[in-house]
């Protein structure tokens, strides 16, 4: 049985960070809440996994679930960390800015069960990015594309050629940008033994090899939980074969 500590979720735009904590979320040794909730299987459908939720409903809660006196998806502040770190008890936390904050990541990851949620082949990252995209918002991105002057080049391509051709070419930044530091951060994650969680496990309708994997974190969760949240997650997604159907981006 693994050492009880907070667990640390990491894993890039699209690749379903808020899936792997809420799935977590199912052992009661572990929480994200600041409160405590009796049915923890119910919660999550009466919160999340519901069709009733508009998306910026669903995003606003999600939001919520992250801060635990600190949210470090977006940032790791080690010393911020390490100050805290008596109160961080069996806390669920998720990052997706550990890719380019190693020196940050090397600094707290013995606090940590780190689990490292990832697309092992290319079909994988193509799922990732679609499903960002088309949450997110085709012409909302992030600015993929330019570093100096983000802003002002972004318009200028759009006065150029159109907000389309930008949309486009910027998704397409995307795809090669997640795909380079998939395979690098893998590297480094398997060097130091993290928890590593394929993202086509978990957009298989077999749920074994996903249950299996998380379980030797989160012993305590109940299989038919676990089943029922994530056929559920999955079926506000296309059917996996039909991932190359898309048009956002050039592969």
């Amino acid at each position: 049985m693994p050492t009880l500590k907070p667990i640390l979720v990491i894993a890039d735009l699209g690749a379903a960070a808020n899936l792997v904590k809420n799935l977590l979320f199912l052992d009661k040794n572990y929480s994200f809440l600041e409160s405590p909730v009796n049915d923890r299987h119910q919660y999550l459908l009466n919160t999340t996994y519901t069709n009733n939720l508009t998306f910026n409903e669903w995003f606003n809660f999600e939001a919520r679930t992250r801060k635990w006196k600190i949210d470090i998806a977006h940032r790791i502040d080690s010393a911020e960390i390490l100050n805290i770190q008596s109160d961080l008890h069996n806390i669920i936390f998720i990052n997706h800015t550990a890719f380019w904050e190693l020196d940050e990541l090397d600094k707290i990851k013995d606090l940590f069960n780190i689990v490292y949620v990832f697309p092992k082949t290319l079909i994988g990252v193509v799922w990732q990015v679609r499903a960002y995209i088309e949450k997110k918002g085709y012409e909302e991105l992030h600015n993929f594309t330019f570093e100096n002057n983000a802003e002002q080049s972004k318009q200028e391509m759009i006065d150029k050629f159109g907000v389309k051709y930008w949309a486009k070419v910027n998704a397409t930044n995307m795809f090669n940008i997640v795909k380079e530091r998939r395979t690098k951060f893998y590297c480094y994650a398997k060097k130091n033994n993290f928890c590593l969680v394929s993202l086509e496990s978990l957009v298989d309708q077999n749920t074994t090899q996903a249950y299996n994997t998380l379980s030797g974190i989160a012993p305590q969760m109940a299989r038919n939980e676990f089943d029922d949240i994530l056929h559920r997650w999955q079926s506000y997604h296309w059917p996996y074969s039909e991932t190359l159907n898309q048009q956002w981006f050039d592969i």
